[in-house]
């Protein structure tokens, strides 16, 4: 059950949000069922709220900025690396790209992790989040470290 939705014309973002969020979410439960069932997850996300619209949030992301495609593209299916201003870099496939909504791209060398862009509109305001995720413990440090790193990033990004 999903529940908690705002009232009013400015919440009506939020459904369609929702949904796409869902997206993510059954493919990331299948990623862990088909590759890591039983393993524990090393996570690490950071996130913000803007007044800037979802079309201005994903540019920022997707920029030098931020995080920047350095080879390959943002295809269903296909190998992509993608360089970050924290200094960190992520080869592998993409999973799935909802433009100006969800990247998710399967990493290489997190054993199969998962590194994900996620925006979404809701209370007339646009929210955003970066994840790193590993089944891995030997990525756990590596995993935490990003997190703090990506909370800076995006602080700097949108407060």
């Amino acid at each position: 059950v999903h529940s908690g939705f705002g009232d009013g014309a400015s919440w009506d973002d939020e459904l369609d949000s929702v949904s796409a969020g869902w997206q993510f979410e059954l493919r990331g439960l299948g990623h862990y069922l088909e590759r890591h069932k039983g393993r524990d997850r090393q996570h690490a996300a950071a996130h913000d709220v803007t007044t800037l619209g979802a079309g201005d949030v994903w540019h920022r992301l997707l920029s030098p900025a931020a995080f920047v495609v350095t080879d390959g593209s943002l295809t269903e299916g296909a190998r992509v690396v993608i360089r970050s201003a924290t200094g960190d870099e992520f080869t592998g496939i993409v999973s799935w790209h909802n433009r100006e909504r969800d990247l998710f791209i399967t990493v290489d060398d997190l054993t199969d992790g998962q590194f994900r862009l996620s925006t979404w509109r809701a209370g007339g305001q646009t929210g955003v989040q970066v994840w790193l995720t590993s089944y891995d413990p030997q990525h756990a440090a590596r995993v935490r470290e990003f997190g703090v790193r990506a909370q800076r990033l995006i602080d700097r990004l949108f407060t």
